[in-house]
């Protein structure tokens, strides 16, 4: 084997060691704060504050009092006016 056979060999020894390294490493570093993480969410939610996608979303405009209603609307007159 050349030179650039051993390179080639140890730079994959390398990546591979290295793919099973960074997780092992996240794992030891991160893997104790789910407790706090878990704590600060609840915390958040006691307040009252929005947590997730569902809290965020808010509640549903009824369609007299939306405007998207009417601007669709109009766009849609917009468009049939303009095909003829």
């Amino acid at each position: 084997m050349g030179r650039w056979g051993k390179f080639i060999v140890v730079s994959a020894v390398l990546v591979i060691l290295g793919s099973l390294l960074v997780p092992l490493v996240f794992v030891v570093r991160y893997g104790g704060k789910s407790g706090s993480v878990r704590k600060e969410i609840s915390r958040i939610e006691s307040e009252g504050l929005p947590v997730s996608a569902a809290d965020l979303a808010g509640r549903r405009i009824p369609d007299t009092d939306n405007a998207a209603v009417v601007y669709g609307k109009a766009l849609s007159i917009r468009w049939a006016v303009r095909k003829t």
